[in-house]
């Protein structure tokens, strides 16, 4: 009998110890929900204080400004090492397309010449459409990278769950989901 009663007991402490370790599995779950809430939170917080800032705020704090100026140079630079690529490739298709004699132009382009080939370009062209060689940007021009922020994840009102842009009813608490 005695060992009946050591096997039931086992059994008790076997299914005490496995409730708690779904419990805790749940609340860890529930904890990740949480973190995952915060962050996309975070995110927004973030887009918000860039909006402000390109449209030229200047009574934001002091590290956000920082913050902000840094992702400009930041794009600033982005859009120098992508002017270098374009050179790159129209350097490596310029090589590969058979040569092309420069054009014989009489008077020089209010908007400059190509500088590969020598063919007059138009306002605002980046490329030779001669060519397709890439053409340096005039100094005195900002190169601004327009970013658009990501669209910010529909969450449900009642539970913060993520929720479908196609979703009627959160699929969690079953909390109606309001349509823009």
């Amino acid at each position: 009998m005695a060992f009946l009663d050591k096997l039931s007991d086992f059994a008790k402490n076997a299914k005490s110890g496995a409730e708690d370790l779904v419990e805790t599995t749940k609340l860890n779950s529930r904890i990740y929900d949480e973190q995952k809430k915060i962050t996309r939170l975070k995110a927004q917080l973030g887009d918000f204080i860039w909006e402000q800032y390109a449209a030229g705020d200047s009574d934001l704090p002091q590290g956000a400004l920082e913050i902000c100026s840094q992702i400009d140079q930041s794009n600033e630079e982005i859009a120098g090492l992508n002017m270098q690529i374009n050179l790159i490739r129209s350097q490596a298709n310029a090589e590969k397309s058979s040569p092309v004699p420069p054009p014989a132009v009489e008077d020089p382009s209010p908007f400059g010449n190509c500088f590969s080939c020598g063919a007059a370009l138009d306002e605002g062209d980046r490329f030779c459409s001669l060519c397709g060689a890439a053409q340096p940007l005039p100094q005195e021009e900002e190169t601004v990278v327009d970013v658009e922020p990501e669209q910010a994840p529909r969450l449900c009102p009642v539970c913060s769950r993520e929720v479908a842009d196609t979703a009627v009813f959160c699929s969690v608490c079953g909390a109606k989901i309001e349509t823009a």
